[in-house]
């Protein structure tokens, strides 16, 4: 009995089991229908269409103007040679660079290689790329102490170049190159931009042979082009590949690694305007790899219009002043012939603007990364933004501080006076000298004959504390406010003495209140302080942004509007007082200085000491010295004729502007 019950529960157990596998095979059966018969077209069709990749659409860069609308960074359309991963072989991509390169060499064009060692054997580092060889080392695991052959032995095993036929050159080339793709981050979604801006000729040369390169292409871009590339390169910049630094700043702003970015100046400070927003287009291939399909599924919006404070004409006028008056210098030998170098920035008294700002020597952003090995080492250093970044003693220019500190502070009145016996005689110890014997003097004619023995006794008798504070207020010792970066400098006094590891005397404090000692400025800083004068103590911040329009100028993304960063509360009268003296000043040298202007100037001239053989010049003004237009200041290093130069740039001024308010200025632009 129970045996014949086991045997029929086991009959049970495989009748379900059976019934269960046939359940299964209905189901897929079921499935295998509906894929092939009842959803056959739609999956054959996706069978058709496997592959589907996003790429990039490049939004052109925002153009930069000046005020009004004169071009300086604009876009045109440039052809690069671009690699596309989805397209290129992966075994023919050593071969294809050295072909390519071939072919770009024959018409003397570049290709992308920032690889930090030479070009040729006996393969070093470059010069000057120590950061860069370090992030080489770093990036292939090498050691602090790896030689430039090391890094390439190790990029050939790399990039299968170790057991290959190729030259040494040859291997270097190509592992530069590929070396650079790996940089910019070269995937499926991200093309690499193997040349850039290459002529029509040499793209019509690549059109013709396009056949033999699978996965390359020629693409028109748009491309930075500087209409007026002479004309303020310090304050326009440039744009350029980033290199890794960068990229850890900028690739949380949604940058690419192939990316071109402001490297300084206006390029680099207003980046967050001019880099417009990337588009995408989505590329979709059947499994033969053929292209079924690209649309655009993001569109690229441009970057905006920054229109700066630069007035054009005023700039390049500005700019040939100083060249010419270099020039002359030089040929006509004797006092300044021996000049190095000149600066001059001129503001808007208005607003803190920047009308025109100048180095000399200077040179052209078109060919900035062409000469940059070369400008490097140029005498004179004319990458330099000196009157930004240049550090120089104020000298007599500094007068008028501390007649504004003992005019407000009531040490002196405009009528009191200071006997000039040429000596300063009130320490026993220590008695410098004036150049003249002025006899008594109040603070007009001591601005206008710039006596060192009243500075003498009012720096004293303020102490330097308080002389270096109103200095501070007049803009001295800080930021300016200007975008493109600005060293900030020192005021002389006990804490900057100790700090220096120097001992402060009596003496200090006088030689501090003639503009000497350890007081460095900039010349921008010297343009805003003689702004503060022209404004009665009013300091606005220094700027060369004016507006940021659209790519196509029809609206207003941002405007500046005016900021006051210091207000000095001192009467009309003290101010009224330091104008005429700094009058006195521009007529203390007859018809040869500024007395010959048809507008009245205000001005303040200085000759700090550098070394006991060497003196640099300089000015501060504002004009019309009775209503301001513009402030200035020029620093020429071991120059001379600081008048003639500014008067020459006074008489292109008002000859140009006829005597315009600032107000005037823009009407090109709307």
């Amino acid at each position: 009995m129970k045996t014949a019950q086991g045997g029929f529960q086991k009959r049970s157990r495989v009748v379900i089991l059976i019934c269960i596998i046939v359940a299964v095979i209905l189901c897929y059966y079921y499935r295998l229908m509906q894929l092939q018969i009842v959803n056959g077209a739609y999956y054959s069709a996706l069978a058709e269409s496997s592959f589907s990749s996003s790429s990039a659409i490049l939004a052109a860069r925002g153009e930069i103007i000046d005020r009004n609308g004169r071009p300086y960074a604009v876009n045109t359309i440039g052809y690069n040679i671009v690699f596309q991963r989805n397209f290129l072989p992966k075994e023919t991509e050593n071969q294809t660079i050295l072909e390519l390169a071939s072919l770009l060499s024959a018409s003397d064009e570049k290709w992308n290689d920032t690889l930090p060692i030479s070009k040729n054997a006996p393969f070093i580092f470059n010069e000057g790329e120590e950061a860069a060889a370090e992030a080489l080392k770093t990036k292939l695991r090498l050691n602090s102490y790896a030689t430039a052959e090391n890094c390439l032995d190790a990029l050939y095993q790399k990039y299968s170049l170790a057991e290959s036929d190729y030259t040494a050159e040859q291997k270097r080339l190509i592992a530069g190159v590929r070396y650079e793709m790996e940089k910019r981050e070269f995937s499926s979604n991200n093309d690499y931009v193997f040349s850039t801006g290459v002529s029509v000729s040499t793209a019509a040369k690549f059109s013709e042979l396009s056949f033999k390169y699978e996965g390359v292409e020629i693409v028109s871009q748009s491309e930075r082009a500087y209409v007026a590339s002479t004309s303020a390169p310090h304050i326009i910049g440039i744009v350029g590949a980033m290199n890794e630094t960068e990229y850890e700043t900028y690739k949380a702003q949604g940058y690419k690694m192939s990316d071109y970015v402001g490297k300084f100046g206006a390029e680099q400070a207003f980046e967050s305007y001019l880099k417009g927003t990337d588009g995408k287009r989505l590329v979709t291939q059947d499994k033969y790899g053929n292209i079924t399909s690209v649309n655009e599924t993001v569109e690229a919006r441009p970057g905006d219009t920054v229109v700066l404070t630069l007035d054009q004409t005023l700039q390049n006028g500005l700019q040939e002043i100083i060249a010419e008056h270099f020039s002359w210098l030089q040929a006509r030998g004797g006092e300044g012939k021996d000049v190095e170098g000149i600066s001059m920035v001129v503001l808007d008294v208005s607003d803190g603007g920047v009308l025109a700002g100048a180095n000399y020597p200077s040179y052209d952003l078109n060919n900035y990364y062409e000469d940059y090995s070369e400008l490097l080492t140029a005498e004179g250093n004319p990458l330099f933004n000196r009157f930004c970044n240049g550090l120089y003693r104020p000298g007599s220019t500094f007068k008028t501080m501390v007649s504004l500190a003992g005019l407000t502070e009531g040490i002196i009145n405009p009528s009191s006076t200071v006997t000039c016996k040429h000596v300063y005689d009130y320490y026993d110890d220590y008695q410098p000298s004036c150049l003249g014997h002025h006899g008594a003097i109040n603070v007009m004619q001591a601005l206008g004959y710039s006596c060192n023995i009243f500075y003498y006794d009012v720096g004293r008798r303020l102490g330097v504390t308080k002389f270096m504070e109103y200095a501070a207020l007049c803009g001295y010792s800080s930021k300016t406010g200007i975008e493109i970066g600005e060293a900030t400098g020192r005021l002389a006094g006990p804490e900057t003495a100790e700090s220096l590891g120097l001992s402060w005397y009596n003496g200090d404090t006088l030689q501090a209140a003639i503009g000497q000692s350890e007081t460095t400025v900039t010349p921008i800083q010297m343009a805003t302080a003689a702004m503060t004068l022209a404004n009665n103590g009013v300091r606005y911040k220094t700027h060369i942004l004016k507006e940021v329009r659209s790519y196509d100028l029809s609206q207003t993304v941002y405007e500046y509007e005016p900021e006051v960063l210091a207000k000095i509360d001192a009467s009309d009268e003290v101010f009224a007082a330091i104008k005429q003296g700094m009058i006195n000043s521009a007529n203390s040298t007859g018809s040869a200085g500024l007395a010959s202007l048809k507008v009245k100037a205000a001005i303040k001239t200085g000759t700090p000491q550098v070394t006991e053989k060497k003196v640099n010049q300089c000015m501060i003004g504002y004009a019309p010295a009775d209503n301001p237009q513009i402030a200035f200041a020029v620093m020429q290093e071991n120059g001379y004729y600081t008048y003639r130069l500014v008067r020459n740039f006074l008489e292109f001024y008002f000859s140009e502007k006829e005597v315009t308010t600032p107000d005037d200025i823009g009407v090109l632009l709307d």
